[in-house]
């Protein structure tokens, strides 16, 4: 029996997530407490740059690919040698800042580019409907994670230098993948002037909106390693490696359905606007049941990864569970302002998220210690449901009503 491509996409993504979880609950277990800290911070700030080249390249990519009016070959290999470029001054520029940090440097930044290049690799593949070979370039990550952990586990002394040596081997065949699949061809100078200047245009927005976003939804947790020290911090980041799951679920259904949600529009405001809400339905059923499953076997989960002195931190996995409602609320709205190229308000969303954050997080976090943080993070995302969903309203798109009517 053929597998049609939403099976595919649920089977990768069940793939995906599930090696994630894992890879976060072992590494935790091999590292302990204090150097997964470290570990998973630098993680986060491997996110920002993935953001902030994505926002030049693939993001961009997402919304234009389906335009009729341009050569779909020569298009995908101006993103795809642009994503290398970017991809290639970025890991140069972390070796340089990691020369301060002599330990990291090297493997941190191998393991940088490893994670950037699959990134984009999952979301070119899922734009272009390419979701078989997104799903085997899933399959080698995993197969890779997995071997190069035992590997480590058997032969390494559990320094998180030597893990970021591993981790960075796994991502060997994917990349040769990748590149492979790529069907890259030869760019005229001409190509370059065609494509950039869109890609500037849009990209400047989303950039500047991955940096305020980042900061937007980071800041409590920066601030609460300040103000409450490392265990609670170490409780937190726990949290939200456990509820990092749910965010890969939620970044995997934008990559596939903000592509097709875009070119829907091209043929009509209403078709675009049920499909998305249609997927939203669909997903609600298997994201909404996992944070119920979060709340109320909270103390559990918390034992579960990371031991006994993280259980009675588990009100902070309770409230994130909370959040994440909030924010499943704002992935349908999110990916209409994208869709509809409104890159300006997308901004300016996670800017007035920022700036409340700024404004809230020391009295948040000394009034309420670690709890704090968490309903600043609830605040932030509800201020961004507000602000689009207002955006929205004035441009004659109103999901609400979409989801009573559909």
């Amino acid at each position: 029996m053929k597998l049609s491509n939403k099976h595919i996409i649920l089977a990768d993504q069940a793939l995906f997530s599930g090696t994630n979880f894992l890879m976060t609950l072992i590494i935790a277990r091999l590292l302990g407490v204090s150097e997964f800290g470290v570990y998973a911070g630098i993680v986060l700030v491997i996110h920002l740059l993935v953001s902030g080249i994505s926002a030049w390249t693939i993001q961009p990519f997402q919304v234009f690919y389906h335009n009729k009016n341009q050569d779909a070959l020569e298009y995908t290999s101006f993103v795809f040698l642009s994503q290398l470029i970017l991809s290639l001054f970025v890991v140069a520029s972390v070796v340089l800042i990691a020369a301060f940090f002599y330990e990291f440097s090297l493997w941190s930044a191998a393991f940088a580019l490893g994670f950037i290049f699959h990134d984009f690799g999952r979301k070119y593949l899922l734009a272009t409907n390419e979701v078989r070979k997104s799903f085997i370039l899933d399959i080698l990550v995993s197969i890779g994670f997995f071997v190069v952990i035992a590997a480590f586990y058997f032969l390494a002394n559990n320094q998180l230098s030597s893990l970021f040596l591993y981790l960075s081997l796994a991502y060997i065949a994917p990349f040769i993948y990748t590149w492979t699949v790529s069907n890259m061809q030869m760019l005229s100078v001409s190509a370059f002037k065609t494509y950039l200047p869109k890609h500037m245009k849009e990209g400047k927005w989303l950039f500047m909106s991955a940096l305020t976003q980042w900061w937007s939804g980071n800041l409590f947790v920066v601030a609460s390693g300040l103000y409450l020290g490392a265990a609670a911090l170490g409780a937190l980041r726990l949290a939200q490696s456990l509820m990092g799951v749910l965010n890969i679920i939620l970044q995997s259904f934008e990559n596939y359905v903000l592509p097709q949600t875009a070119a829907k529009l091209q043929d009509g405001l209403s078709l675009g606007t049920n499909y998305l809400v249609d997927l939203t339905r669909k997903a609600a059923l298997l994201f909404l049941p996992i944070l119920m499953l979060s709340f109320v076997f909270s103390f559990q989960i918390m034992e579960i990864a990371g031991g006994k002195d993280f259980s009675e931190y588990d009100y902070a996995l309770k409230g994130l569970s909370i959040l994440y409602v909030f924010v499943f609320v704002s992935q349908p709205i999110r990916m209409m302002v994208r869709a509809m190229l409104l890159n300006q308000h997308f901004f300016v969303g996670y800017l007035i998220s920022l700036v409340m954050a700024l404004l809230l997080s020391n009295w948040l976090l000394s009034e309420y210690a670690l709890m704090g943080a968490i309903i600043g993070l609830i605040a932030s995302q509800f201020l961004l449901i507000v602000y689009w969903s207002v955006i929205l309203h004035y441009k004659s798109v109103r999901l609400w009503k979409s989801f009573i009517s559909f």
